[in-house]
């Protein structure tokens, strides 16, 4: 089916000082001396809500934290959007071997919240890379998330519920993982997968189900 989305385009400028407020304090972008792994990325505010188990929790509030991550990895953290609907810039935003290892560190970190960090890492990369965008819609293929005639098959969430999130699949976290040589997260499926999730909101659902409608079309097509 066809669907609007709104992609990101990129343009590489001059830009002016920016202002001082939503700046980290301290902030740092390397080339990264990892070999063979996947990016990882977290970015712990006050607010922030990780799985059980997820790694990135352990990240230090107040803290951005990158690693082994291409100039279209960090953008795509920084806006919390898929890389897919970055488009425009040179080559190696989005191919390539130019991976960067990224650490900011917010001037407060007790009130940074992570809506803070992200805005922080939005100024930092328009500031660092000379980065300038704008927003389009245009008409992609695309799938549909829709309910059946049975009704869904879950409940809405108590207002004292916290978000939960578990993953058992060997191909999704194969796939979250990257653990191709050239450093990209993996297709391929290895055992059924089962997911559950408590009080997400159904972007947040689609969102996490995506990885395995990729992974079933490419088996498919195997």
């Amino acid at each position: 089916m066809k669907k609007l989305v709104f992609l990101i385009s990129l343009r590489f400028f001059s830009l002016p000082a920016l202002a001082q407020s939503h700046q980290f304090e301290v902030a740092s972008i390397k080339p990264t001396k990892l070999v063979n792994v996947g990016v990882k990325s977290a970015c712990h505010g006050i607010d922030s809500k990780f799985a059980l188990r997820d790694l990135a929790a352990a990240v230090p509030h107040g803290r951005c934290i990158i690693s082994s991550g291409r100039l279209s990895h960090m953008i795509g953290v920084a806006y919390r959007i898929p890389q897919d609907v970055i488009d425009g810039g040179p080559d190696w935003v989005k191919t390539g071997g130019n991976r960067f290892d990224f650490e900011g560190k917010a001037d407060d970190p007790s009130s940074a919240t992570e809506s803070d960090l992200l805005i922080m890492l939005q100024n930092l990369l328009a500031d660092r890379f000379k980065l300038k965008f704008h927003w389009e819609v245009r008409e992609i293929d695309g799938f549909e998330l829709f309910v059946t005639n049975d009704g869904p098959k879950f409940h809405e969430a108590k207002p004292d519920e916290e978000e939960k999130i578990s993953v058992n699949a060997g191909f999704v976290l194969e796939l979250l993982s990257g653990n191709r040589p050239d450093g990209d997260n993996a297709l391929v499926p290895s055992m059924p997968a089962t997911l559950s999730a408590q009080k997400v909101s159904m972007a947040r659902f689609a969102q996490l189900i995506e990885p395995a409608v990729l992974v079933t079309l490419r088996t498919e097509q195997i």
